[in-house]
């Protein structure tokens, strides 16, 4: 099984990581500090609903799936901003909103 966490903030990366494992069991890991939409091949998406100056997540996403994200991926948009979160998860038309401090508090 395969991972992608995309999240601007490497410190996050271990905590992600951890997270990520305990969904999906002994995986593979990969970490982008900025958007891709290449999301073919891998099991869950750990999404940060905001790139900093990686620019908007929303449009990025907009962008790449216009039609929404049907891929076979679990999409999980991980934030401190609930609102900003859903809206991205409206726009993929998929996925589910991860407090970030809900994943701190249990994998940190």
């Amino acid at each position: 099984m395969k991972a992608l966490i995309i999240d601007d903030d490497a410190i996050r990366v271990p905590t992600l990581t951890r997270y990520a494992t305990s969904l999906l069991g002994e995986c593979e890991v990969t970490h982008s500090l900025t958007f891709t939409p290449d999301w073919e091949g891998f099991d869950l998406i750990l999404l940060d609903h905001d790139l900093g100056k990686g620019g908007d997540v929303s449009r990025h996403v907009s962008e790449a799936f216009p039609e929404g994200y049907n891929g076979r991926a679990w999409v999980i948009v991980h934030s401190m901003n609930p609102v900003g979160a859903r809206n991205i998860v409206h726009t993929l038309g998929a996925g589910r909103v991860m407090p970030y401090s809900a994943i701190l508090s249990r994998f940190s």
